[in-house]
């Protein structure tokens, strides 16, 4: 299924992008500083565009798992599990961001905060490859694709 491709693809970039944030936090736990720019970009990101991979999963995948595994669009089995994680990695992004705003007052809350947000996604990330799309790829009708794809392009196109 394409949109389960574009949702992997998503993925394999945040973890890129995940692993050049995790060498900055060290750095600024080493007490070595950090290119600054490299981490505002990056929380920039955290603070926009990552949010629709999220809009994405929840309008579209999520739902008719839940039909599947319930008979209902109410929220069961592994969605309500994966809908927490995005709640706590929501509510993780928010105090980083807080944190930073603070961060030449108090390094270390920030690196802190931000250690937390990288190992809460990288998880969530090996939930969804391990389990979640592998599910969805055995038990929902590939012909959802096309549906899912139109739903994907209006979700961007609302953002831009």
């Amino acid at each position: 299924m394409k949109s389960i491709d574009i949702l992997s693809k998503d993925h394999e970039d945040v973890l890129k992008l995940l692993e050049r944030f995790y060498e900055s936090v060290e750095q600024i736990e080493d007490g070595k500083g950090c290119d600054r720019k490299n981490v505002e970009e990056i929380l920039r990101f955290f603070n926009s565009d990552f949010w629709l991979h999220f809009d994405k999963e929840e309008q579209t995948i999520f739902p008719e798992l839940s039909k599947f595994i319930s008979g209902s669009s109410e929220p069961a089995g592994p969605v309500v599990a994966m809908l927490d994680e995005h709640r706590t990695l929501r509510e993780s992004n928010e105090k980083m961001q807080i944190a930073y705003k603070n961060f030449d007052k108090d390094t270390k809350k920030f690196a802190s905060e931000a250690r937390n947000f990288i190992g809460l996604l990288r998880q969530h990330i090996k939930m969804e490859e391990e389990m979640l799309f592998p599910m969805t790829l055995r038990s929902l009708d590939h012909c959802l694709d096309d549906k899912w794809l139109e739903e994907f392009a209006a979700i961007d196109n609302k953002a831009t």
